[in-house]
């Protein structure tokens, strides 16, 4: 998929995968709705796509996913300062940072509303978008290696991006021109570099110069 003048919505977009997503779309030429409940990095992340342009090519919204009006505002958001959308990439994530018979304020239910009830209703907005535009597009859900093996120290994380490959999946034969994809990365996402592998439904990816990713 060729990005120049696409418009991108990215959730979980001020570090991380998000970031890096959003840094590599500007510079292939697409414009992007910055997503993220992290304000000050937001911004940041903004001003420093925009420095240097002609014209403004990202806008921070700040946005709790697990609220879904602040979710439906970044579409908003897109029509207002871009005109459209194209790519919806459904990033935020979070995991459980203790064992689950340890967990006494119910951190796991956070869990899963971010990284699979926000998933889900963020794939609903940007279908109902792409569906009215009528001219196709591409969703990405960020699910996990922990979502094709389960990993025992954060079986709720796993459980949630289990859920997103199964999620997406279904939409294998959605029709539209609209695509609905997973990437399932590796390692520690907070520090995604060129040498991490992508592992995409179906087949795996190595970020190398010899291999590219399409979406």
């Amino acid at each position: 998929m060729h990005v120049e003048n696409k418009v991108a919505i990215i959730t979980g977009a001020s570090s991380g995968l998000g970031k890096a997503l959003a840094e590599r779309l500007v510079s292939k030429g697409a414009k992007v709705i910055l997503g993220d409940i992290d304000m000050k990095d937001g911004l940041r992340l903004a001003n420093e796509l925009n420095y240097g342009k002609k014209e403004e090519v990202a806008f921070f919204v700040q946005c709790d996913v697990t609220k879904y009006d602040q979710q439906a505002a970044l579409f908003t958001a897109a029509q207002k300062h871009f005109g459209r959308v194209d790519i919806i990439a459904n990033n935020a994530g979070i995991a459980e940072n203790a064992p689950l018979w340890e967990d006494e304020k119910g951190i796991w239910k956070k869990v899963i509303d971010i990284d699979l009830s926000a998933v889900i209703e963020g794939t609903r907005l940007g279908i109902e978008a792409l569906k009215k535009q009528k001219e196709g597009g591409v969703i990405i859900n960020t699910a996990s290696l922990a979502g094709l093996y389960p990993q025992p120290r954060t079986p709720v994380y796993s459980a949630a991006k289990f859920g997103v490959v199964g999620f997406t999946r279904s939409f294998k034969d959605f029709g539209d021109n609209i695509r609905v994809n997973a990437v399932a990365p590796s390692g520690d996402i907070a520090r995604v570099t060129p040498q991490y592998g992508i592992s995409v439904l179906g087949r795996t990816v190595a970020a190398d110069k010899k291999k590219k990713a399409k979406l």
